[in-house]
């Protein structure tokens, strides 16, 4: 149950109570709350939910999902008149959305009094923006009547599928609007609508679309809406994104702790401490000492995660993306900006890991391939590395700007600048064994490719088949590194691939599933479990860009340290601005996972039946079912397995509409007692077979529920199915 300040409360509704509270504090000296709406009861009658679901918040609470198609919103909530004027006011709310959902869309609204038809019409937005396929970032818009003009604020990147507090304070009197993200100013704006610009509209407060019902937000949640009289101080923006900071800290130890016992990393002393560190937490929480449990679980992951369990038989570190650029930074300021990401990144590997030897670079570390980029980068390195191996890649800006230079150009001056690393052959594409572990670096040989793909020569791809049958083990993981990802893998990874060679790339690594390819050139950011994909071509690793990223984390900054066990692969991401270990987004993979091909196969099904237990085909036909969004077990598909068998993975084709994006799957021997299988299920991309592997299991039975869909209609979802099949175990 929340617990806010009782004082706070009865505030809020003296306020709620009055007719027009901005008619009666003009220019207010301090921000007064004049409309709130929490979703648990007890809010103003006058505000209207229209549509949505009821969901948790991040605190346990009530929270609204509001899904719209494009055109009209159909789901919304109505905040009641706004009659702003020119007083100074400040809005916030708590939101959760993700980039899959703001990409299928051009423009998405979260909290608006404007008709946005037109972008100088008077009054305020916020929104996501791109373009399908694209996500360009946070929109702040604000125009004034009487004005020719608008003013706006874009780019600010929140939308990595986790609850996060956005405030927003419109100063009359200073002329600013400041953009807050979870209490922390991230960007503003300065305007001038002078002393009679109001910014009344005569249209309603909207959450989850404009003030005429318009460019409706896809798929988001919302809680805590806030609606201020005066302009919010710096602090004030804190105090009000505290609530929420607090609880996710809470929640982001326990997933992050899930996610280390379900990758059977967990000993004795980090479950002690993490039951320890927990009810200290919730005790906090409890009393209402917010910045406390805030302070204490954040401190937590460290106390708790930074315990070593077993021992690491090699380490590397990985940092991708850096795009050093040789030009003078006396002409160009943000020359020396990377340049300090790039020392960030590797005086954090220097203190967090001295015992690592091992630095892998998935390309991209030059701006644009010239002369004058390689010498910087490499005058750089060449001072701050302190590992013994040092493996780079070329990527695509290595070669696709150099219009100086030719391919055998850009060829000779890697292979020069390598040479102070051992590597002493004529080509860009070699390997090297470390402490028993195999690890393969593969390169573009051609300049410009579509998408800035890459093209391997059936030489390199001969060597590549050659090095991954080179003492290969099951259960024992190699590790080959291309800036390039394969195709449908990552958000993106379908525009930005690898490119025409997916398909033979695939068929080499097809044949050693315990391959674990490392790659960088899509910019998404640290996209939690979306950022490592497992499948029939073995477990892929998108790397975040230290440059800059187009999804989360846009300002990077974030690098990764790579442990390797007898029993796991653990990856943990470093937060170089900080120099310490970001423990939330810890990746485990267990070696038990990673088996030969010919042991991951389909398993003979007896039948399938739909939710209400009817028998249904597969095999041939699609299986569509058009049901309300809120009951996703109507889409529930169980297979039976001819007899009971080991399984470690399922494998689906979608129809041609509605395909699955994400999903539940539960196992079961008896078809009675059910058990889910830990870990997020999502299938990328849209063309094609998707396989989803997991830890090994013993099953007859599996229950296949889907949770999204590519086909959002009003209401409706539709999912569609041509195959679903159990796939076997080591």
């Amino acid at each position: 149950m929340k617990k806010r300040n009782f004082l706070a409360i009865i505030l809020c509704w003296v306020l709620l109570l009055q007719p027009n509270v901005f008619a009666l504090r003009a220019q207010a000296e301090e921000a007064v709350i004049s409309k709130i709406m929490s979703f648990d009861g007890g809010d103003d009658p006058s505000f209207q939910l229209y549509g949505g679901t009821i969901v948790e918040g991040v605190d346990g609470s009530n929270a609204v999902r509001l899904q719209n198609g494009s055109g009209t919103a159909t789901q919304y909530v109505d905040l009641g008149e706004f009659d702003v004027g020119t007083r100074s006011f400040s809005v916030s709310f708590w939101y959760n959305i993700s980039e899959e959902q703001v990409m299928q869309s051009e423009y998405c609204a979260l909290l608006s009094n404007k008709d946005w038809a037109a972008v100088i019409n008077p009054g305020f937005m916020i929104a996501m923006y791109g373009e399908p396929g694209t996500y360009k970032g946070l929109w702040i818009d604000f125009s004034a009547q009487g004005n020719s003009g608008r003013y706006y604020l874009s780019g600010q990147k929140n939308t990595d599928g986790r609850w996060h507090a956005a405030t927003v304070v419109f100063d009359r009197t200073a002329k600013t609007a400041t953009y807050y993200c979870d209490g922390e100013a991230t960007g503003s704006f300065t305007f001038d609508f002078g002393t009679d610009g109001s910014a009344s509209t005569g249209l309603h407060l909207y959450l989850g679309c404009d003030g005429k019902k318009n460019y409706g937000c896809l798929d988001t949640s919302f809680d805590e809406i806030r609606v201020y009289d005066g302009a919010l101080s710096a602090e004030g923006a804190r105090e009000d994104a505290m609530r929420l900071l607090a609880y996710r800290s809470a929640q982001e130890l326990k997933e992050t702790y899930d996610n280390y016992l379900s990758g059977g990393a967990v000993n004795a002393a980090m479950a002690e401490k993490y039951y320890e560190v927990s009810a200290q937490t919730q005790e906090l929480l409890d009393s209402g000492d917010l910045e406390g449990a805030y302070e204490r679980a954040h401190r937590a992951f460290g106390e708790v995660f930074g315990m070593q369990n077993g021992e690491v038989l090699t380490s590397f570190n990985v940092v991708s993306d850096v795009h050093i650029d040789g030009a003078p930074e006396e002409t160009y300021p943000v020359v020396k900006v990377y340049k300090d990401k790039l020392k960030r990144a590797m005086n954090s590997f220097n203190q967090l890991f001295p015992q690592t030897e091992t630095l892998v670079l998935p390309g991209d570390f030059t701006k644009n391939g010239k002369g004058m980029d390689f010498d910087a980068f490499f005058k750089e390195l060449n001072i701050l590395n302190r590992h013994d191996n040092v493996l780079i890649a070329l990527g695509n800006h290595e070669v696709k700007y150099s219009a100086a230079y030719t391919y055998d150009d850009v060829k000779e001056i890697f292979l020069e600048k390598m040479s102070r690393y051992g590597l002493d052959g004529e080509e860009i594409y070699y390997d090297r064994w470390i402490d028993g572990y195999h690890f393969i670096v593969l390169s573009t040989e051609e300049m410009e490719q579509k998408g800035g793909g890459a093209y391997l020569s059936d030489a390199q791809l001969q060597f590549l088949r050659e090095k991954l049958a080179e003492n290969a083990m099951p259960g024992k993981p190699a590790f080959v590194i291309l800036h390039q990802p394969l195709a449908d893998t990552f958000p993106l990874s379908s525009k930005y691939s690898v490119g025409e060679q997916d398909a033979q790339i695939k068929e080499i690594l097809k044949e050693y599933p315990g391959t674990f390819l490392i790659s960088g050139h899509l910019h998404n950011g640290y996209l939690d479990e979306r950022a490592l994909v497992q499948n029939e071509y073995g477990v892929q690793f998108d790397c975040s860009a230290l440059w800059q990223n187009e999804l989360a984390n846009q300002n990077g900054d974030y690098a990764y340290h790579v442990d390797v066990y007898a029993d796991r692969v653990q990856i943990l991401a470093v937060d170089t601005l900080h120099g310490e270990i970001d423990y939330r987004y810890t990746k485990i993979v267990p070696l038990s996972t990673l088996g030969a091909q010919a042991d991951f196969a389909d398993l003979p099904a007896l039948r399938y039946t739909d939710a209400a237990g009817a028998e249904i085909s597969l095999d041939e036909t699609v299986y569509i079912v058009e049901s309300d969004a809120q009951d996703w077990n109507a889409h529930a598909i169980t297979l039976e397995l001819e007899e009971t068998k080991k399984v470690c993975g399922i494998r689906y084709l979608g129809g041609e509409t509605g395909r699955v994006t994400a999903f539940d799957l539960e196992y079961s021997a008896d078809g009675k007692t059910w058990k889910g299988i830990a870990g997020l299920k999502e299938f990328v991309g849209s063309d094609g077979y998707k396989v989803f592997r997991f830890a090994e299991v013993t099953a007859k039975y599996l229950r296949f529920v889907p949770l999204s869909s590519t086909l959002l209609t009003g209401d409706s979802f539709v999912t569609s199915v041509a195959e679903l099949h159990a796939m076997g175990g080591v």
